[in-house]
């Protein structure tokens, strides 16, 4: 299996994004979405697939490859057979 890392620039995001959900509704919500995400994170750590590069212009110019989260998130990443590096995380729609 390969190691999840999180890099700080998407560490912040998810915490901001979850500081939001809590404050909109019940705090509980917050910590549910970080642990949904990470959870999503881990599994694709320990499938042993290639992912393209991204096609987004702003994405693709660091060679990031991506997955979508909800159908809104999407989350730019390197891998390695030893490494699963997440870079950013992204609402999608600021992508286009």
């Amino acid at each position: 299996m390969r190691d999840l890392v999180i890099m700080k620039r998407a560490e912040n995001a998810i915490y901001k994004v979850a500081q939001y959900r809590a404050s909109q509704s019940f705090p509980e919500t917050g910590e549910k979405f970080i642990h949904e995400i990470i959870d999503f994170w881990l599994e694709y750590a320990s499938l042993k697939i290639s992912h393209p590069l991204r096609k987004s212009e702003i994405l693709a110019k660091h060679h990031y490859s991506c997955i979508v989260f909800k159908d809104n998130w999407v989350i730019a990443f390197k891998y390695s057979d030893k490494e699963f590096r997440v870079y950013r995380f992204v609402w999608g729609g600021k992508l286009i």
